[in-house]
């Protein structure tokens, strides 16, 4: 693979694997709500907030961490009072006391107004703040994180929107281009250490599902599956385990809880979906070996380096043998021909002889 696209495929990988505190949907409005309030230099008296019918519908009835509340209002007040839009999607990670009950001052004042975008990315958010004469206006669109437009007193400090071919402003999206064969070629190809950072995804999102286990959160499916009532119908295996690991960070999340997972392209239940499934089960296997997930990894890394490739066997499956129901009347037709053809040219094999064909191609 071409070192430009592994490069450029590695930079992709560190702007979509990203920490997450609370539903992305809710918590990107508050990130824009933070920049907003730092462009226009002080406390908003008034926000207006515009945002596409996906980003509205996602985000109206989840958690937002910290708050025991629900719903965009808070995380927008919290965003503009709080927020650090340094932070990225961990942008309300300084929550205080203090400002959550200013927070939701704000929101008692009824200052902040919220309407759809119609006609505009499926992730947009758009948030105009002002405050006496003053008023900023901030612009998210495509990614969570990626603010395309900043103004402040109808002076344009960022525009990295483009027009399409009707004259309609649209986000610029210039991400590389993936297809099957070339994630595979760079997951089959790349050196361990180079990507050695994904790992880190599955230990923040352990973490996370083991601290939601302390507590009650959202529906509590882990604890469910993992209880009494849980192991009598389910059993105790490791899909079980992969379960309960799993739902146990997604519940804690969702339900608002101040635990950052690792988020995959936008979606923190994502980034868990693709990690802790796999790890719960590598864990279950490994501990059937007596060695730990960091062991194995050191073990299988020096042997790599020790015989310069895989210390292990690759092989093709062997091919299965055609079964008869698989074929069409006219498939099973040509090979009856083909042994009625053997015999009259006397070709014939003894039993033997069959099974030892059988064994030799198939592994049968």
């Amino acid at each position: 693979m071409d070192t430009i696209i592994k490069t450029q495929i590695i930079d992709l990988i560190h702007r979509e694997v990203i920490p997450a505190i609370g539903c992305t949907e809710p918590i990107a409005v508050a990130l824009a709500a933070a920049k907003a309030a730092e462009v226009l230099g002080r406390k908003p008296e008034k926000i207006e907030v515009y945002l596409s019918a996906n980003i509205l519908k996602n985000a109206m009835g989840v958690g937002i961490p910290g708050t025991g509340m629900v719903g965009l209002p808070i995380a927008i007040a919290l965003g503009s009072i709080i927020g650090k839009s340094a932070y990225g999607l961990e942008v309300l990670k300084d929550l205080t006391s203090e400002g959550l009950k200013e927070g939701k001052e704000m929101v008692c004042k009824k200052c902040i107004g919220i309407d759809l975008k119609e006609n505009v990315d499926k992730l947009y958010i758009e948030i105009i703040s002002s405050a006496g004469n003053d008023r900023s206006r901030v612009i998210i669109c495509h990614e969570h994180t990626h603010i395309i437009y900043v103004e402040k007193n109808g002076e344009v400090l960022t525009d990295l929107r483009t027009a399409n071919a009707s004259g309609e402003e649209v986000c610029e999206n210039k991400d590389l281009r993936l297809s099957f064969s070339m994630v595979y070629e760079f997951a089959m190809e790349m050196p361990l250490d180079e990507i050695r950072f994904i790992l880190e995804t599955a230990e923040l999102n352990k973490k996370a599902a083991q601290a939601s286990m302390k507590g009650n959160y959202g529906h509590t499916v882990s604890k469910t599956v993992s209880g009494a009532f849980g192991r009598k119908f389910m059993g105790d295996s490791a899909y079980t385990h992969m379960l309960i690991m799993t739902s146990a960070a997604c519940d804690a999340r969702m339900d608002g809880a101040m635990i950052p997972v690792m988020s995959n392209s936008g979606s923190g239940n994502q980034g868990i979906a693709a990690t802790l499934p796999v790890l719960s089960f590598a864990e279950d296997i490994l501990a059937q070996l007596g060695i730990t997930p960091s062991s194995a990894i050191q073990m299988l890394y020096r042997q790599i380096v020790l015989t310069r490739g895989l210390p292990l066997d690759l092989h093709l499956p062997p091919a299965a043998p055609t079964a008869v129901g698989g074929m069409s009347r006219t498939e099973l037709d040509t090979e009856l021909q083909k042994g009625v053809a053997s015999l009259q040219n006397g070709k014939s094999f003894s039993v033997d002889e069959v099974d030892a064909a059988l064994y030799q191609e198939f592994g049968i």
